[in-house]
């Protein structure tokens, strides 16, 4: 059964028990390796890999045999202007275990059982999923595939996997208008286009009504975990995982029109990129196919013409980033 953790007002108490309760599943054969950032709560009939397993004998870690043994998760969310961010987060070993943060932003994850045994090779990677259910903040998920080496970045007595410090930037204060009767004219931050009534979501749940936002993201002041690709710019789009073309796993959606970054020029082409997510109870789809969470994957073309980056088009809302070819 598939656990989609929600972003809610866990108590310290709620979150204690929630873990002891997947203690007993934390052998590798229960299928939870999704964390659903929106508000659905179904099961999407995925499988994943039964990859991990319990090594709890010889106590902690020290009897682990690997490939990646982890006794602990930890790091710390800030908000852009270094304010600690005491919120929600989750994150899925591949279980999906709601936390929250310290009043510094700090946070850790104890393995059930006191260590974890992976094998990122053969499995599903950890995910870590920040919230944002109220359209002011950007929120992502990433996918962590690391090795012992990494884990262990303080010695080998140390099996604390430390994830860094996370920010979510808050998003423009307005926004553009959307309605289902009217559609909506977006320019923000360098980005247009434009959204055709009745655009917004599934056709048998379509958007009444949005505040569209973009928000231009400075990777130059903080580069998100997620950018492997060294992308020139990077964009998001809210509210997030709004579907645009309305059919339900991605419609036609529609292309962006953007200020070109430095470095591009008439005549220039390169590639879009998504941040693959699991919300709403989809995921991102890319030419007909599921993308995995937390994952940058290509997802169209662009070209400068009549000096401005101009997109094919995109079928979510959310992080959507530029490349020169």
């Amino acid at each position: 059964m598939i656990r989609h953790c929600r972003s809610l007002p866990w108590t310290a108490l709620a979150i204690a028990a929630f873990v002891l309760a997947l203690a007993p599943a934390c052998g590798g054969d229960d299928d939870s390796g999704e964390t659903d950032t929106g508000s659905d709560t179904g099961s999407d009939g995925d499988t994943d890999s039964d990859s991990d397993t319990d090594t709890t004998s010889g106590g902690g870690c020290a009897a682990c045999e690997g490939p990646s043994c982890i006794a602990s998760i930890s790091g710390t969310v800030l908000y852009d202007g270094g304010t600690p961010m005491q919120g929600s987060l989750a994150i899925c070993i591949p279980q999906c275990i709601p936390l929250q943060t310290e009043s510094d932003g700090t946070f850790v994850l104890e393995m059930p059982g006191g260590c974890r045994a992976f094998d990122f090779g053969a499995g599903d990677p950890i995910h870590v999923t920040l919230y944002s259910t109220d359209n002011t903040h950007t929120q992502f998920s990433i996918a962590l595939r690391p090795t012992q080496t990494e884990i262990s970045d303080q010695g080998k007595d140390d099996y604390d996997l430390s994830v860094g410090t996370l920010y979510q930037y808050a998003l423009p204060a307005t926004g553009a208008g959307y309605t289902e009767a009217s559609g909506a004219s977006v320019s923000q931050d360098g980005v247009a286009f434009e959204l055709e009534p009745g655009a917004l979501g599934p056709v048998d749940l379509p958007v009444a009504s949005a505040t569209i936002k973009v928000l231009r993201f400075p990777i130059e002041e903080w580069n998100p975990p997620f950018n492997t690709v060294d992308l020139d710019a990077l964009y998001f789009l809210a509210p997030y995982w709004t579907e645009i073309g309305g059919t339900e796993m991605g419609g036609a959606g529609t292309p962006l029109t953007i200020d070109p970054p430095s470095g591009w020029a008439a005549g220039d082409t390169g590639t879009v990129y998504m941040l693959g997510d699991f919300a709403n109870g989809s995921y991102l789809s890319c030419g007909g196919t599921d993308q995995p969470q937390g994952e940058l994957v290509e997802c169209g073309t662009a070209a400068v013409e009549a000096g401005k980056v101009v997109t094919t088009p995109i079928n979510r809302f959310g992080w959507v980033g530029l490349k020169k070819d």
